[in-house]
């Protein structure tokens, strides 16, 4: 199982913060296969932070939340991927700091895997997953951001 990310945002500066942390994330753990019992049509892992509207609930409104994403690989297979879409508030990523951004990142991740709504297919076993993810977001918590962002 591959990990890798994406994100929806608007147009601002600051942003660069969120990209940093997300790009790092990818980076880290693109090429961890920590799923050891993958299901064969859950290949991947998705973070995908939304950070459009300042309007609070605006981005849950218009970016649903959803857990599994059907999609085509490369070679026109179905597959599919467990997304988190982490809604972060784009006033919030402006006054964090890069560093408690990054902490924040990881809460919202944590969050959604303790959440009693993310259900997975039964032949796929979301504990092992859930545990391994767990370690693997804790494990980038301690990672140190190689850029530092003013306020």
């Amino acid at each position: 199982m591959h990990i890798g990310t994406t994100s929806i945002t608007g147009d601002y500066d600051y942003m660069e913060k969120l990209f940093s942390v997300n790009h790092q994330f990818k980076d880290t753990y693109i090429k961890t296969r920590h799923h050891k019992h993958s299901s064969a049509t859950i290949t991947g892992v998705i973070i995908v932070p939304i950070s459009v509207y300042e309007e609070e609930g605006e981005d849950q409104k218009n970016y649903k939340k959803m857990y599994l994403e059907r999609h085509k690989n490369w070679d026109g297979e179905w597959e599919s991927s467990i997304i988190f879409r982490l809604y972060i508030n784009p006033l919030l990523v402006q006054c964090l700091t890069i560093n408690e951004l990054h902490q924040h990142y990881c809460d919202l991740i944590i969050a959604q895997l303790n959440d009693p709504n993310f259900k997975l297919p039964k032949n796929f076993d979301a504990k092992i997953f859930k545990k391994d993810f767990h370690e693997i977001v804790n494990d980038f918590r301690t990672k140190e951001m190689p850029f530092t962002f003013k306020k």
